[in-house]
């Protein structure tokens, strides 16, 4: 630290050097062998504690950290490409071998995946990208991880430092706190990552035991690998799911996080992303799995696996069947009221089910155990199942437990291939399977799509109206007022100058002190910023405070419409009681007037409407 502190005062003067100079030091630190001798933790550290303070900004230090630590790791790439085999016999791994093939032993326990944890380990880190180039990794596969681990090394280093710079700005007793929580976080990690490899011998010990001493029970011998323990997560999130839509939740459902999902989704969707979420959720529909199923089916009865192919074909068929035989024991409504004819009923959602179901099933059938490709395929076919199932949620026709309920019993469904054992698919058939399925699936989309049944574009949630709104149309427009909001039409800049002439002020900026310090034991309603609040799926566009005391009344503000003047919006008022809580600090909202005076002078405000 002798060096370094004069070197940070020295930063914090200029700013405009930091990042170049953080830059330097990621590339120093992840070049080859040059890393050991860079105190580069430390300086990021410091660097980090330097944005907490509020000396330096985060996003350019970030990116120079990235920069820096993606060069540094391809020209130690580079240079063991180059020398290869040689490089062991240069100087300084000539001198000392050790440290080279402690690099070595590490890339051959993890593979590939050491690149991205080499990065966070301190003793092989500038060794690992240079043993990965002598040892002939593929040059596009290094990249993709350099970048991947890099994008997550730069916040790791420099986090700590904020956080640590940040809460000794506010108060040591947030750095109590925060330490405390930190803490805790690090624990859970720590034990959510480690009780997968503690459970998995015992989950395997114990269906070895069952599946011996029950002979009927040898087809599920699947659940004595790894991919048993998933298939079992998601049959217990199905349950789960089933017995808490059974029991806790009613329809109609009440005002929550998943009405704001949509409110959300509705207010931001376009008329292009409607067009393109309608195609890629064609997908999923029921036509189209059919016939992609139907046509691998075939495929393996020509090439005569007749078992393979009615356990795959009964495992698709019967998923689908099940789907729709919970949605109506459930008959639970879509948002909107969509449910009829062309919709149907929400719960579980189809379109989730069928493409889950699909892919999974596919994905077991040409994937054996042994396919050191499988990990690859399985995370393709989740994210493509994944993608399919979220249009159901942008087009506003599901709510998401219906998503996390179909993917779940895809799953389940698609998974009972693996453990009934239908055999495995020889390299030539797997390649046909899959040159059938991707095709098939395509054509079933399109034509269903073709035939617009049962839900053509047109039967979907439309796009919200921006026609822009008049002065005199204004009071008057349906749709526009929400529970508890007033209509205000005029400039935002206007009604800032009216509402500080008013004792009002703009909250404070999220930034990290500011949120840190919701761990305060003794809040301050001037300092702490007011949480989001999402009205009609729009964050507000600017929040002023008038404190009081330990209280203080809060005036939101939301875009809703253009107008023909000026833009439309909602405003709502409430007053904010905060008190001392641990960890967070405590709030009580009650519903208060809006400051009618200011937002006259400043606009148009409509008279509120009967009953409010």
């Amino acid at each position: 630290m002798e060096w370094l502190t004069p070197v940070l005062a020295w930063v914090a003067a200029h700013a405009h050097w930091a990042g170049p100079l953080i830059g330097l030091v990621a590339f120093a630190e992840s070049l080859a062998l040059v890393g050991l001798f860079v105190p580069g933790a430390l300086a990021m550290f410091a660097a980090g504690a330097l944005v907490g303070t509020g000396h330096l900004p985060f996003w350019p230090l970030y990116a120079w950290s990235v920069v820096g630590a993606i060069a540094g790791d391809g020209l130690s790439f580079w240079i063991g490409r180059y020398y290869g085999g040689a490089l062991r016999r240069r100087w300084p791994f000539s001198r000392h071998p050790d440290l080279l093939e402690r690099g070595v032993r590490f890339f051959a326990a993890h593979g590939g995946k050491g690149v991205l944890l080499g990065r966070f380990v301190g003793p092989v880190r500038p060794i690992i990208p240079a043993v990965a180039g002598m040892l002939d990794m593929p040059g596009g596969r290094f990249l993709l991880v350099n970048v991947a681990s890099a994008l997550a090394w730069a916040p790791a280093y420099l986090l700590p430092g904020m956080v640590f710079g940040a809460s000794l700005a506010v108060a040591a007793s947030v750095a109590t706190r925060l330490v405390t929580l930190v803490v805790a976080a690090l624990i859970l990690a720590w034990l959510a990552w480690r009780l997968p490899g503690w459970l998995r011998p015992v989950f395997r010990r114990t269906a070895v035991r069952l599946l011996h001493r029950r002979p009927g029970a040898r087809p599920l011998r699947g659940l004595r690998h790894p991919a048993g323990m998933l298939w079992l997560v998601a049959l217990v999130a199905l349950v789960t799911l089933l017995v808490t839509q059974g029991v806790a939740l009613r329809y109609p459902l009440p005002a929550g996080w998943e009405q704001d999902v949509l409110d959300v989704l509705d207010a931001h969707r376009s008329a292009l992303l409607r067009i393109l979420l309608w195609l890629v959720t064609q997908l999923g529909s029921t036509l189209a799995v059919a016939i992609a199923a139907a046509a691998v089916t075939a495929t393996l009865a020509i090439a005569r696996r007749g078992r393979a192919a009615a356990v795959y074909a009964g495992s698709v068929a019967g998923t689908v069947a099940l789907g729709y035989v919970l949605k109506a024991l459930y008959a639970a409504p879509r948002p909107g009221a969509l449910t009829g004819e062309a919709f149907g009923f929400a719960f579980p959602s189809g379109h989730s089910y069928g493409i889950a179901v699909f892919v999974v099933a596919t994905a077991v059938l040409v994937a054996p155990p042994a396919w050191r490709g499988r990990r690859w395929l399985f995370a393709a076919a989740g994210i493509f199942a994944v993608t399919v199932s979220l249009t159901r949620l942008g087009l506003g026709v599901h709510w998401p437990r219906d998503l996390v309920a179909g993917l779940a019993l895809g799953v389940v469904g698609g998974g009972l291939p693996a453990l009934l054992g239908p055999g495995r698919c020889p390299p030539g058939l797997r390649r046909r399977v899959l040159t059938v399925a991707v095709p098939a699936l395509t054509v079933g989309a399109l034509v269903n799509g073709l035939l617009s049944y049962p839900d053509g574009l047109a039967r979907y949630p439309a796009v919200q109206d921006r026609t822009p709104v008049t002065a005199s149309a204004l009071c008057s427009t349906p749709g526009l007022e929400s529970p508890g909001t007033r209509i205000w039409q005029g400039r935002v800049a206007a009604l800032d100058e009216a509402l500080k002439a008013a004792g009002w002020r703009a909250m404070p900026a999220w930034t990290l002190q500011a949120t840190l310090r919701w761990l305060s034991p003794d809040p301050s309603p001037a300092l702490l910023p007011v949480l989001p609040r999402v009205e009609a799926g729009r964050w507000p566009a600017a929040v002023w405070i008038d404190v009081d005391g330990p209280d203080r009344r809060v005036l939101w503000l939301w875009w809703r419409a253009a107008g023909v003047d000026a833009p439309v919006w909602l405003v709502a008022a409430a007053d904010e009681r905060l008190r001392p809580g641990w960890p967070f600090v405590l709030r009580t909202l009650t519903p208060a007037a809006v400051p009618v005076a200011e937002l006259r002078t400043a606009g148009r405000l409509c008279p509120a409407a009967p009953g409010r």
